[in-house]
């Protein structure tokens, strides 16, 4: 069986990850090893992050209600039960 080399699939390899990486500081943006690591970490960041702003929004939502709320002397918790006894959601 004849040698295959990894020339040419490195160097596209190795161009993809530093691409992707474009723009991060020092050797991160720069050195392969380090942009690779430095791209898993911002998967992780991504995946978890995409996942919090849920939470992030909720929170957010509840917030603004209140206010909306007070300003019309009705509390969050009473406007919520009276939803729920019209089966709104």
């Amino acid at each position: 069986m004849t040698r295959v080399k990894k020339g040419v699939h490195a160097l596209k390899s190795r161009r993809n990850i530093l691409k992707r990486a474009k723009g991060y500081r020092f050797g991160r943006s720069k050195k392969e090893r380090q942009a690779n690591e430095a791209l898993a970490h911002a998967g992780r960041y991504a995946f978890a992050h995409r996942r919090e702003r849920k939470n992030d929004f909720r929170r957010l939502w509840s917030v603004r209600l209140n206010a909306f709320l007070k300003e019309r002397d009705l509390s969050y918790s009473k406007f919520i039960y009276g939803f729920s006894k019209i089966s709104f959601f």
